[in-house]
């Protein structure tokens, strides 16, 4: 009689713990900027039952209490690293966006030749806040396919 030994999944447990990451670095960046009604919104909506599934699949032990903490107290301090960023880095930015383009050696502007669709053009509305910003880098933040390693000629 053969015994079915539950399987561990470390592939799952990986993804699982990713996802909880980054629900929690979400959370911290809305809270960073002020945004603690929406934080407090996904906190319920999104990381709850995230963490409530990752621990009914895997099991309590695989995310113990001391492990979320861990992971909050981390993103807390990436999000405050990141707000303080973005507020040395604004200034910058909008400095730079109100120079003209510096002309190549073509005589063309730089740039003139590169038409950005609709949705890529900046946005004449007003100065970004850090919350946009901030947003932008979280959208950015999606799990990229594995590459495969480049073969070097020898």
């Amino acid at each position: 009689m053969r015994h079915h030994l539950p399987s561990r999944n470390p592939i799952g447990i990986d993804t699982a713990l990713r996802e909880i990451t980054r629900a929690i670095r979400q959370i911290c960046l809305l809270q960073e900027t002020g945004r603690e009604e929406e934080a407090g919104r996904l906190e319920t909506t999104m990381l709850a039952p995230l963490i409530e599934t990752c621990r009914g699949t895997h099991g309590a032990a695989a995310l113990p209490d001391e492990r979320l903490r861990n992971i909050l107290t981390s993103e807390r301090e990436r999000a405050g690293d990141a707000a303080a960023l973005g507020e040395l880095l604004l200034p910058l930015l909008l400095e730079h966006l109100d120079r003209p383009p510096a002309p190549d050696r073509t005589g063309r502007t730089a740039g003139a030749a590169i038409d950005l669709p609709p949705t890529q053009r900046p946005r004449p509305a007003g100065p970004p806040q850090i919350a946009d910003l901030l947003d932008g880098m979280l959208a950015q933040e999606r799990p990229h396919p594995a590459r495969r390693p480049r073969r070097t000629r020898t």
